[in-house]
């Protein structure tokens, strides 16, 4: 590296760690188990890590292009992450005191991280994620007069399709995998009403208020089943009633129950569901 580029890096270098919570797409948050970091579904009984992330100083790791080495810890903890050789192949470990980790940000293993969220914030913030949803029949969910419809062109044109704001509910069982759903950058979210039967509409709610209010979160609130390549939701306030669209294009987003003699008109309660970049 030249004088002038390792003066720039060492004026960049952060003094102290910055702290990051980090989940993956499907809601799992990081907890330590003995001397080992395991995925678990978040919920109100569980404790995430929090990693603590300072950049490398040693001029040995800074090489253009490769963007910024840092060194990654555990928050609160006496452990870094730590990759050593075991039978020839990288192995990641925690390890106690460590002097000598380096993280790179850099193609390859930047982009296979993706999956994952990591945002600044404290004990108590989750992050939002969004995807966008297509049923089986590759119809994209968008945004029509506030409704949600189900489509692949409109004049012509391919649709992008609606981003999809998505947070966990807490207060439920995490092993199902309970989402809410909202658009607009989680301004408005889908809702089942309260009914006798389930109406399925917008509601003009922040998504993030109902992340924080268990009380009345639940109508909000669909349990993500995956099948396969494709992910199916159900009413948490109206079990056996499912997210769909029906074969025709251009039709809004409906719920169902599933039919008990299964024909190939009938609603599709399958999605596919994409993390958005």
């Amino acid at each position: 590296m030249n004088e002038s580029m390792a003066h720039i890096v060492s004026e960049s270098m952060q003094k102290y760690p910055s702290y990051r919570h980090i989940r993956d797409s499907r809601q799992m948050v990081w907890v330590v188990k003995g001397n080992s970091l395991i995925a678990v579904p978040s919920s109100n009984n569980v404790k995430p890590v929090i990693l603590s992330l300072i950049a490398c100083r040693d001029m040995e790791f800074h090489e253009e292009g490769k963007g910024t080495p840092h060194y990654m810890g555990i928050k609160d903890k006496n452990l870094c992450l730590y990759c050593t050789e075991i039978q020839g192949y990288p192995t990641l470990q925690l390890k106690s005191n460590a002097n000598r980790l380096v993280l790179i940000s850099q193609d390859p293993w930047h982009n296979a991280c993706t999956a994952f969220e990591m945002v600044p914030g404290t004990v108590n913030e989750q992050p939002m994620l969004a995807f966008l949803m297509k049923d089986a029949a590759l119809k994209v969910l968008y945004l029509h007069d506030n409704q949600l419809l189900a489509g692949g062109l409109q004049a012509g044109k391919v649709i992008k399709g609606e981003e999809i704001s998505v947070v966990p509910n807490r207060s439920l069982d995490a092993k199902l995998s309970p989402v809410i759903l909202g658009v607009q950058g989680g301004s408005q979210c889908l809702s089942c009403g309260t009914g006798q039967e389930p109406t399925l509409k917008l509601e003009p709610v922040n998504i993030m208020e109902l992340y924080h209010s268990a009380e009345k979160s639940k109508k909000f609130t669909f349990y993500r089943r995956d099948t396969g390549l494709t992910s199916s939701f159900e009413s948490a306030a109206y079990p056996g009633w499912f997210l769909c669209t029906v074969p025709e294009a251009d039709q809004p987003l409906q719920i169902t129950q599933l039919p008990k003699d299964p024909s190939w008109d009938d609603p599709i309660t399958d999605f596919y569901f994409q993390q958005c970049d």
